[in-house]
């Protein structure tokens, strides 16, 4: 684990520190107390030998012990890096253990919800993938209850939600996908899933302008981003308006030559506009730069199927996706 092996890695010369002392420091320099990384220490005058409790700082809000109960930190002169370093005073070996263990049952805690919540996110994007949206809502429902810090999870509800929702016609189960959308942006501001399918719900709900607004807004505030861009253009598809589409698309890959979603996108715009064998070449160009889009290979071989057959070809849009 990444997170343990920054703490048990020794960085500092050829003494090799408590183990425990470097969890405490880890927890201090983490809520961002600027006396523990020893570039910030030059603000603190040596000669006032000022020292900093435990209490005092981030350690307080992890375990409630009493002052001085296990040690205080010192400030000490490191003769090798002639700067100040933190240095905590030597602790019962039981207490050390003890803490370290506390310490790594809670790493092992928060990683074990995030895999819980990945494998049920992952349980019920196989269920929507069938169809089966009420199954796929129940297991996205476990997942925010298993991770609920997890963007990802909202965007699959909103999703599940949505499905419903348009399929039964209900206004109930609609809000709740317009809320999840917004609750995975206020979480992920630049979630482009998120976008398109907030989008599409406006345009379903009969407020197109709102759609628009969503997605100039987001193109507003992020002016060096493709992605919203590309997601006006695929709007503006909706709608059949090509031309302002292409508008979006080209300055979306003169901004980012590397976008799939982009050069997917273009070739969805040729190939609305009759022009096969440019629509072809975009989207390989799309798969070129990213191969798990798995529509587009079935895009490819029905375009070129038709152009065999010089068959006019009927266009369908891509469908939502979750995560």
């Amino acid at each position: 684990m990444v997170l343990v092996g920054r703490l048990l890695r020794g960085t500092r010369g050829s003494v090799e520190p408590d183990p425990i002392d470097r969890v405490v420091e880890y927890f201090i320099d983490a809520m961002g107390v600027k006396s523990i990384p020893a570039r910030k220490l030059h603000a603190i005058h040596i000669a006032t030998s000022q020292t900093h409790s435990i209490q005092s700082t981030a350690f307080d809000r992890f375990w409630k012990f009493p002052p001085g109960a296990y040690g205080m930190p010192t400030l000490v002169k490191n003769t090798e890096h002639h700067a100040q370093v933190p240095f905590m005073t030597r602790r019962p070996a039981a207490s050390r253990r003890l803490l370290l263990s506390i310490f790594l049952l809670g790493i092992a805690t928060l990683t074990g919800c995030q895999l819980g919540a990945k494998s049920q996110n992952s349980r019920g994007v196989a269920m929507y993938q069938q169809g089966r949206y009420a199954e796929a809502l129940q297991y996205f429902e476990q997942a925010k209850v298993t991770d609920a810090a997890n963007p990802d999870t909202y965007y699959n509800l909103a999703s599940a939600y949505h499905k419903l929702g348009t399929a039964s016609k209900d206004p109930k189960m609609i809000d709740n996908a317009e809320r999840m959308y917004n609750t995975c942006l206020e979480m992920s501001p630049n979630h482009v899933d998120c976008y398109r399918g907030l989008s599409i719900l406006l345009v379903d709900k009969g407020q197109p302008e709102k759609g628009f607004t969503l997605l100039k807004d987001w193109a507003i505030k992020n002016p060096g981003l493709s992605e919203p861009r590309v997601e006006l253009a695929r709007l503006h598809q909706e709608f059949n308006q090509n031309k302002v589409a292409e508008q979006y698309l080209n300055e979306a890959i003169a901004m980012d030559p590397n976008n799939p979603r982009a050069w997917a996108a273009k070739g969805r715009s040729r190939e609305i506009s009759g022009d096969l064998m440019m629509a072809v070449q975009n989207y390989e160009t799309s798969l070129a730069l990213n191969a798990s889009q798995p529509e587009l290979y079935q895009r490819i071989g029905a375009l070129k199927v038709r152009l065999s057959q010089n068959v006019p070809v009927n266009p369908t849009a891509p469908p939502t996706t979750t995560r």
